[in-house]
């Protein structure tokens, strides 16, 4: 049951349902899969497709190969669509970079840094601030990775740079609040939407880097 009430709370819970569906399957599968793969009427499936590329946010492309029958579209990102922008804060310099719905990433930026909060993040809000300037709406949302414990609020511990409690959403001096999490953990939410952890109830995610992290991730969920 997805506890819609209305033929509007069904559409929106449908429009969602099929764009974490592209999302998920990294922009790959036609629309009549996907039709398919979510139990759609296929007059259903075209008029969410239809809604979604008239709000800015699919695009459709023809299939790269089609044998037969009529022709054939992959539903995928819109160009002018939303955008999250996506940190990886490392021990010397940090990555940004621009993912659009699909998962496909564009580098923006790569910057060493000193290993102090201040030369970290303060570049680093810097990139951020110009390029939310320079994306405007289509910035859906920020998120930083970071090689230690996270708590609530964005304060972060890096034991190895003599980090304590360093508040990270304050530092890069952002208007909309990012989201702050461990690189491990981020990581291993990847495997389980996208990667080899898709479809296993339990697993356990190891990233070995300058140190070594571990995470659980059960139905999912890290």
């Amino acid at each position: 049951m997805n506890g819609a009430t209305t033929s509007g709370e069904l559409r929106a819970h449908n429009r969602v349902r099929l764009l974490r569906a592209v999302h998920d399957c990294g922009a790959s599968r036609t629309r009549s899969q996907l039709t398919r793969d979510l139990g759609l009427a296929r007059g259903t499936a075209s008029v969410l497709v239809a809604g979604l590329a008239e709000d800015g946010l699919l695009h459709e492309e023809p299939a790269p190969e089609h044998v037969r029958g009529r022709p054939t579209q992959v539903p995928g990102p819109h160009p002018r669509g939303p955008l999250a922008l996506a940190v990886d804060v490392r021990e010397d310099a940090w990555e940004l970079a621009a993912c659009e719905l699909g998962g496909r990433a564009t580098v923006l930026g790569v910057r060493p840094h000193d290993g102090t909060p201040d030369g970290a993040l303060g570049s680093l809000g810097e990139a951020l601030a110009a390029h939310g300037r320079r994306l405007g709406s289509r910035v859906a949302g920020v998120g930083v990775a970071l090689a230690g414990p996270v708590r609530p609020g964005g304060l972060v511990d890096i034991a190895h740079l003599g980090w304590r409690s360093v508040n990270v959403p304050r530092l890069l001096g952002l208007g909309p609040t990012p989201i702050v999490g461990n690189d491990t953990a981020f990581a291993a939410l990847a495997e389980a939407r996208r990667g080899r952890l898709q479809g296993v109830r339990v697993g356990l995610h190891l990233h070995v880097d300058f140190d070594l992290g571990g995470v659980l991730v059960v139905d999912g969920h890290p």
